[in-house]
């Protein structure tokens, strides 16, 4: 019996030391500054990239589009992309950079501060098409020339293009 418990201890003890030491990441996520990205190439709606992204986990919170909050942020990002997709001109792919009503103030899908932009020169302009507001926002890729801009646009939402995820890297 005290071997049973030994060897019960040692498996509880092993396993809560393996789950401490675990990766930042999950699989297929790429580690920067604290947080963990993946890059989706399966090109959908804005609300379909988020509700995408809700579908993964680390141990300290839910994934969201990405939110850039710095310019190494938003040139890792695009790295990311541009690793992925080549020099195939592509338009981009999603942030989590929004509007809730048309014309509204710009907001993150995760609640971050949104202190730090690198909008293409005329945006946001807001245009419609179709009578749609451009309330979504993506980093654009038009061609090589857009690679060292990586900036953003405001598209309407119903756009597809791929996107990338973030969520905070589980504790060390």
């Amino acid at each position: 019996m005290n071997r049973l418990l030994a060897l019960l201890f040692a498996t509880v003890a092993m396993a809560a030391l393996t789950s401490a030491c675990g990766p930042p990441c999950p699989v297929l996520w790429h580690l920067f500054d604290g947080n963990c990205y993946r890059y989706f190439g399966k090109r959908v709606t804005w609300a379909e990239a988020e509700t995408s992204c809700k579908h993964h986990f680390t141990t300290n919170g839910m994934a969201h589009l990405i939110s850039l909050n710095t310019e190494d942020e938003n040139r890792f990002a695009y790295e990311l992309y541009h690793s992925s997709v080549g020099d195939t001109p592509d338009y981009g792919f999603w942030t989590g950079l929004h509007q809730n009503e048309a014309d509204g103030p710009w907001i993150y899908t995760d609640d971050s501060e949104y202190d730090y932009e690198n909008w293409l020169p005329g945006e946001p302009n807001n245009n419609y098409y179709n009578e749609q507001a451009e309330d979504c926002v993506h980093v654009w890729r038009r061609n090589a020339n857009d690679d060292n801009i990586r900036g953003w646009n405001d598209v309407y939402c119903q756009e597809v293009m791929p996107f990338i995820c973030e969520v905070e890297a589980n504790d060390p």
